[in-house]
């Protein structure tokens, strides 16, 4: 056993089993989950608030740097599970789970009341209240039981079998772990293939447990009839001695309360806050709101919009950009950290097995142990086509909002090489296209990324170089906007080619990528030049853009609103009649509400509005059908009928970034608001309400460094604009 001795820090530690087996007590549990965040830790649970591993139902556990810190942590009272009354996880960093024991029957209630409260801040911290209600002393045992696999969380997500993991540690006690007198805690550590150590440091606060006896913490307690008693712990992430997360963890329960509530009371006076006189609408608007602030996310110095909880919980290129994108109108400060941060990261080689290419923004980051060994290419990994010309169009609606111009010149360099990626790709085939160079790499590399979502007219898979119609939007969006910007950097050179480039590419395009036969435009181009003729939702993402000739962007348009698209719930991202077709398909016949919303966005570009504010107002009535008011990452493209409530996705992200910020993008999109800070001014053209409210009121809104409230409501003929406060110099102009 001596040669087995782990040295770290000053601590000696020896292999444990790496055997997890599901808890004695433990039942199956409900699929639903209770998830909590706060900054880079978050924490996914069942009803019960108990965290199981991974079950045949769920995944649960405490997760902070790719890694699961806590896998298994269970409440039981005498060896049983108590009755559950209700919990309240609204908040998004604390969740209120209560209980009673015994369970309740049909002629007698439970004696005990328990209120189990979990916080996340830097750590976990739960308290457990026990009240006996009874008129004499109850006597009972409480039990914790905890276990941390510090698995990957790609290992959790089963993306793929490791043939080798590191060695699970425990701690060498100099005295026995049960006795009562020394309290020690609990340590669960682990040593990964790279040699680093992770660590779970759960300290018992309050009153400390009468007996620690393996993982199981027991207190013995008898109750005074209404004598409240309280039980609890903080837990503690490390990696190698130091915290794995970047916020500093407080001593005590007390503490971590107070810091998350005064947390969010700042951000709430920082950012603009949307409500109308409809509580319906105002419960989806709060929850889409919070989701936000929940999903912000400490990375390096900046602070990002993570993607979703609980798969993707880092920054990506794609997804952070378009939910900061669709989130400016209340915290533009979130968009220019998102593009520092993934400039940053902006890619420098040419290396095949990260698909990194120079200029390229990246596609997402992974810092776990199968990361650092290198078992997937996350580090960054850059397989994704898109998010290179959605940054430079990010850059350029941020300044809209802001007239940050100090933003947009330290970015220059990384403007330029990201033009030069889009050069390289329209010199060598004319169009930008993705083709998967890397082992372990994403096959198809557009916003639809699952393998089997570009399909032809056939329903065949389409293999090779691919050229997606949106890809080529954003692309011209991005060569005619930075055109018009680049006289700030005195680069007239630069205008006249970018505004050359749009123009051929604008040529090509509608040369190339529309069918004449369904009068609709192709999902892509595959690698010869054919186009690929399947009817999907694709082409709405390009109506925002102009890069459609005038009656070829009204035929799209109509055609996303017929049935076989539009399913009454949103645009399916493939239509019904495909015979690749499955409602509940990831992308081959399910709705998206960032898709359709971004759809909507283009639709009230070109003048079809009232076909845009029908489905902003599918997405508030889906939204509203979900628990909490969260929007679903995504849900299944079955046909709306009458009564029945839309069809969830069994397995979709929740909260999911793009999702709760498409429903902000959608408020903005009502009102039109176009916003011309380096102008001062902001100009309403032709702004509308949502058919379920006649007010709606943007308070705190900031244009440039001017912040106002804009409050407006249906008046005898049409919507009215009211400016209710103002501070700074910024003219308001409505337009028809």
């Amino acid at each position: 056993m001596a040669d087995q001795t782990h040295k770290f820090f000053g601590r000696c530690y020896e292999p444990k089993s790496d055997h997890h087996q599901r808890l004695s007590s433990l039942q199956q549990p409900p699929k639903a989950t209770l998830v909590l965040k706060f900054d880079d830790v978050f924490l996914t649970t069942d009803h019960l608030g108990n965290t199981l591993g991974a079950t045949d139902s769920t995944h649960t556990g405490l997760f902070c740097r790719d890694t699961r810190f806590l896998s298994q942590s269970q409440l039981t009272i005498e060896g049983q599970s108590p009755q559950l009354q209700g919990y309240d996880a609204t908040r998004g960093d604390e969740a209120i789970i209560t209980y009673s024991y015994p369970p309740e029957t049909e002629t007698e209630a439970g004696t005990v009341e328990i209120e189990r409260h979990l916080i996340l801040c830097g750590g976990l911290f739960e308290q457990i209240t026990l009240i006996n209600r009874q008129t004499t002393p109850v006597s009972l045992s409480i039990q914790l039981e905890f276990d941390a696999d510090f698995l990957d969380l790609f290992e959790v997500r089963r993306y793929c079998d490791r043939p080798q993991r590191g060695q699970p540690l425990q701690l060498v006690q100099s005295s026995p772990q049960s006795s009562p007198q020394s309290n020690p805690g609990l340590r669960f550590a682990y040593c990964g293939l790279d040699g680093a150590l992770v660590e779970s440091v759960i300290e018992f606060q309050g009153q400390p447990p009468d007996q620690i006896h393996g993982q199981t913490a027991t207190w013995h307690l008898t109750l005074a009839p209404e004598i409240t008693q309280d039980l609890g712990y903080r837990l503690t992430l490390l990696t190698d001695n130091q915290l794995a997360t970047q916020t500093q963890p407080p001593d005590s329960f007390k503490m971590a309360r107070e810091r998350v509530q005064n947390t969010w009371k700042t951000w709430k006076n920082q950012t603009t806050q949307i409500s109308s006189d409809n509580p319906q609408i105002n419960g989806v608007l709060k929850r889409s709101q919070r989701d936000i602030y929940l999903l912000r996310q400490s990375f390096g110095e900046e602070t990002i919009l993570s993607a979703g909880i609980p798969w993707f919980s880092t920054l990506f290129g794609r997804d952070s950009t378009i939910a900061s994108s669709q989130t400016l109108a209340i915290a533009p400060h979130l968009a220019r950290d998102t593009a520092i941060s993934l400039a940053r990261h902006q890619g420098t080689l040419n290396r095949d097995w990260h698909d990194e290419d120079p200029g390229k923004i990246l596609h997402e980051v992974r810092v776990g142990e199968m990361a650092r060994c290198g078992e997937i290419p996350h580090t960054p990994y850059y397989g994704t086509i898109d998010a290179t010309p959605l940054w430079l169009l990010l850059l350029t609606d941020y300044y809209a909002w802001t007239a940050d111009e100090g933003t947009l010149r330290r970015l220059w360099p990384n403007v330029l090489a990201a033009m030069e990626w889009i050069d390289r790709h329209l010199q060598d085939s004319g169009y930008v296209r993705y083709l998967r160079r890397s082992a372990k790499g994403i096959r198809n590399q557009g916003w639809k990324d699952s393998g089997d979502c570009i399909v032809d007219g056939k329903g065949q898979q389409v293999e090779g170089a691919i050229a997606l119609c949106e890809v080529q939007a954003y692309a011209y969006a991005a060569k005619t906007r930075w055109s018009e910007l680049a006289a700030i950097f005195g680069r007239s050179d630069l205008q006249q080619r970018w505004q050359e480039d749009a123009k051929q590419l604008k040529q090509r395009f509608n040369r190339d990528f529309w069918l004449s036969e369904p009068n609709y435009c192709a999902l892509a181009l595959a690698e010869d030049g054919t186009p690929i003729d399947s009817i999907t939702s694709n082409p709405g993402l390009c109506l925002f853009a102009d890069i459609f000739e005038a009656d070829k962007a009204q035929a799209v348009a109509r055609r996303l609103m017929q049935p076989d698209l539009y399913s009454g719930w949103g645009i399916r991202t493939l239509s019904s009649q495909s015979p690749a077709y499955e409602a509940d398909g990831y992308h081959i016949g399910s709705v998206w509400p960032h898709d359709t919303a971004a759809i909507a966005v283009g639709l009230r570009h070109i003048g079809a509005t009232e076909s845009a504010l029908i489905l902003a107002e599918n997405l508030f009535e889906m939204a509203q059908q979900q628990d909490q008011h969260r929007p679903s990452e995504l849900f299944c493209g079955h046909p709306r009928q009458d009564n029945h409530p839309v069809i969830p996705y069994p397995v979709a992200c929740s909260p999911q970034a793009w999702a709760s910020g498409c429903l902000i993008q959608l408020v903005q999109m009502a009102l039109n608001l176009h916003p011309e800070a380096a102008q001062q001014r902001l100009v309403l053209k032709d702004p509308r309400l949502l058919s379920q409210c006649q007010r709606l009121e943007l308070r705190g809104l900031r244009v440039g460094t001017a912040r106002l409230d804009v409050r407006v409501k249906m008046g005898d003929s049409g919507p009215e604009v009211q400016v209710l406060n103002g501070q700074g110099d910024l003219d308001v102009a409505i337009a028809p």
